[in-house]
Formats: C-alpha cells, structure tokens, sequence
C-alpha cells in the first residue's frame, strides 16, 4: 500500500513552491534591492582632466598674396645670323653655367678664323726676318764701329809721326822730302778715317731701317692677331652657352631654322632662388623694415618656410596706395615657379602669451569662459553643485570645485587660442568634458593610468 501522497498532490506542492520563490525574488530586486541602494548611496565628485595653461611664443601677423620672381631669368638670343645646326638640350633641363645650350652653323666663321691665323703666322714670319735684319745690321755696325777705331789708331800714329818729322826738318835733321811722306801718310790716314765714320753712320741708318720695319711688322702681328681674336670670338658667338645655371624654358627654334639677332632661341630661368614679392598696406609702412620674417604657408596654412625681407620701395603705388616688399626665399628642390602666387604671412612682432586648447573655451551670452579647477574656500562659490541630481553636498575647504571664470580671447594659434585676461600660466584648467560642468560642480582630479614598465 502506497503511504505517500497522490501525484497530482505533489505536483502542486512543487508549484506553490515555485510561485513563492519567484514572488520573493521579484520582491527583493523591486524594492529591497532598491532600498538598500538609496540606503548606501553617497554624493561623489565628478571626475575630470586638469592641466596648466600652456606659455608660447604668440606673433602678430597679416596675411597677403604675393608673386615669385625669379632673380634671374632672359630669354637668349644670338648675336649673329645662320642656321641652327644642332640643338644640345630639352625644355625643362636643369644646366650648369657655360654649358653648351645650342649651336648655329658656323661655316664662313671658321673660315675666316683659318685666313686670320694664317695672316697671324705670315705676320709672325715677317716680324721674325725684321728681327733678324737687326740683329745682322747691328753685328755690320760692331765690325765698322771696331775698323773706325782702328783707322783713328792709325791716324793718331801717322800724326804724331809727321809731327817728330817736322821738328827734325826744323833742326835740319830731315830732308823735305821725308817730311811731305809723313804728311801724305797722315792725310791717307784721316781719310780713311773720314772713310769709316759715314760707313758708321750708314750703317747706324741702315739699323734705323730695320728697326722701323721690325716695328712696323710687329704692328702687322698685333694688328693680325687682334683680328684673329675678334674672329675666334665671333665664333664663340655661334655657340650659345648657359650663363647661369637654371632650367631651361621654351624652346622655339628647330634645327634647319634661320636665325638672327632678334629670334629667340630659348628662355632660362634660375629657381634656385626667388624673390617674392608683395604689396603691404600704406597703412602698415611704418612697421616695415629689413630682415622682418615672411612665412610662406601651404595650402592648409602651415608655415612651408620663413624669408626675409630684403627690399621695401621708396615710392608708394599710387593707385592702390601699397608698398612694395620683397623677400627671398630658397628654393634648391625647385618646388616653386617664377610668376606663381604664393599665400604668404609677414610677422610683424612676437611675444610670449597664454594658450590653452579650443575645447576648453564655452561662450554663453556674447561671453568666452573657461573652466577653472579651485579650492572651495577660494572659488567664492556658496555650495556645490552635483554632477547628478540630489542634494547639494556639504562640503570641506580643500574640496575642489569647477569654477567657470570669464576670458578675454587673442589669436587662434592652430587648436589652441591665446587667452589676454582672465588666467595666469598657474591656473589649474579643465580642458575636456565642460559640457557635462555647471558653475561649482564639485570634482575631483581624474588620475590617468601609469605606463605599464617596459618587459
């Protein structure tokens, strides 16, 4: 006999146990659970990011328009005529100075630089047979100049032979007719001495003759071989060479075209360095001056590079009532153009400044604030403000509270902004989460995770 309970009996207990422990659970998590919650909750801080106003370097500047210009740039074109024989680059080519750019055909030139060096060598031979003259007509002037020293020799002795004869024909020693022998000697002597004077100066003439035409002939040469040189630079005149180094621009001319001084063959222009120039204000004159920085800025207003200014006109446009400025720039990876306009910004002055980031300024009714991070015995605040509804806490001095203070604005230096009043660089600011602030909520400083050490 079966003493328990009927099956259908327990299967109702099960259940009735089931309805009382689903009761009790829906119970607890509606109202016990949410009681002890309010039970134990506390008011707590909000927890927020503070940081210090960054010093940097703040400039006042203007913005402009200005154009490159390249420091040099010319057209080349020849100085003689003929045909182009050979063109030597492209357009576009970067050329040193003193290449070999073009060459026109330069036959007739050649030509006649071979008829003036030929001139030249006849003009050399002339010049070497006038100085071989000379020397031979000196050597006959030496060999007449040592007779005539030997002829006054002779006469000298003829004389002084005649003179002992006749103070012997005065004593009666010497007959007459020995005396008029020693005076026929003496007169045979002086002639030929007379002799040998005018061959002297014959031949002393003789040397002036060729001596004037050594130097004649040496006027030939000089004459000739200036003529040879004008014809070798004329000649250079066919080969156009770079004066600069730069790139080559248009080519206009093609091989087989006739040309002359007025056609241009080329243009040629150095990048490696250009001026900018730009228009400034009248306004603004006074502060201009030399060395003053110009930013040049990309397209997204980054500053590419800095020049100076190395020029300022004396004179004002009178139309547009501006000054004109320039400022050089290098530009060694040819990333600029001569003509190409370039937004540019001058620098008139810098000074250190207050920055803090974009995020951290609110404006409410026509005035900028920042939040401030102080204590709040310092913050002038009566009480605290709850992140979340609830009752306002009670709270010590040295509680920190969010104080939104007013700020005058400056210049907006990237995504940060110069702050002129309102902050010092000792103020504790709240860049993030300003939205979420009222005037003296009451926070705390959010402490950021260590850096976990290296392994």
């Amino acid at each position: 006999m079966n003493k328990g309970l009927p099956w259908v009996q327990r299967r109702w207990v099960w259940v009735l146990l089931g309805v009382l422990m689903l009761g009790g659970w829906l119970l607890y998590d509606r109202f016990f659970r949410i009681l002890l919650s309010v039970i134990r909750l506390k008011p707590q801080p909000s927890p927020v990011v503070v940081t210090r106003p960054q010093v940097q370097t703040v400039a006042e500047t203007s913005d402009f328009v200005g154009r490159f210009d390249s420091r040099q740039s010319v057209t080349l074109q020849p100085r003689i005529s003929g045909q182009v024989q050979a063109i030597l680059v492209q357009s576009g080519a970067t050329v040193r100075a003193g290449q070999l750019l073009l060459r026109v055909d330069a036959a007739e030139a050649q030509a006649q630089v071979r008829n003036r060096e030929a001139a030249v060598k006849n003009a050399q031979a002339e010049v070497t047979a006038a100085r071989t003259d000379v020397q031979a007509e000196r050597a006959t002037l030496q060999a007449v100049q040592a007779n005539q020293a030997a002829l006054l020799a002779d006469r000298e002795l003829a004389r002084q032979e005649y003179q002992r004869f006749e103070q012997l024909f005065r004593e009666g020693v010497a007959s007459q007719q020995e005396l008029d022998q020693r005076l026929f000697r003496l007169r045979a002597a002086e002639a030929r001495l007379e002799q040998a004077k005018a061959q002297v100066m014959t031949q002393q003439a003789a040397i002036a003759r060729a001596q004037a035409r050594l130097v004649r002939a040496q006027a030939s040469l000089s004459q000739a071989q200036a003529s040879l040189s004008q014809a070798q630079a004329n000649l250079q005149n066919y080969l156009i060479r770079a004066p600069f180094a730069g790139q080559v621009g248009n080519i206009p001319v093609k091989v087989g075209d006739f040309v002359n001084s007025s056609t241009p063959l080329l243009t040629l222009t150095e990048n490696q360095n250009l001026e900018l120039s730009l228009d400034i204000p009248l306004e603004r004159a006074a502060d201009l001056r030399l060395g003053l920085p110009v930013q040049l800025l990309s397209p997204q207003g980054q500053v590419i590079q800095t020049g100076r200014v190395f020029f300022i006109a004396p004179t004002v446009n009178t139309q547009s009532q501006t000054v004109q400025v320039k400022a050089a720039f290098a530009n060694p990876e040819g990333r600029f153009r001569s003509d190409q306009f370039a937004q540019v910004r001058v620098v008139w002055a810098t000074r250190p400044g207050v920055v803090v980031p974009v995020t951290a300024i609110s404006r409410l009714g026509g005035q900028n604030f920042v939040f401030v991070a102080k204590p709040f015995s310092e913050s002038g605040c009566k009480s605290a403000v709850l992140p979340n509804p609830g009752p306002p806490p009670q709270l010590q001095p040295n509680d920190w509270v969010a104080v939104q203070t007013p700020v005058q604005l400056g210049k907006i230096i990237g995504n940060t902004q110069e702050v002129l009043r309102g902050i010092t660089p000792t103020s504790r600011l709240i860049p993030t989460g300003i939205l979420q602030l009222n005037h003296c909520t009451w926070i705390t400083e959010q402490k950021t995770a260590s850096p976990a050490p290296p392994s």
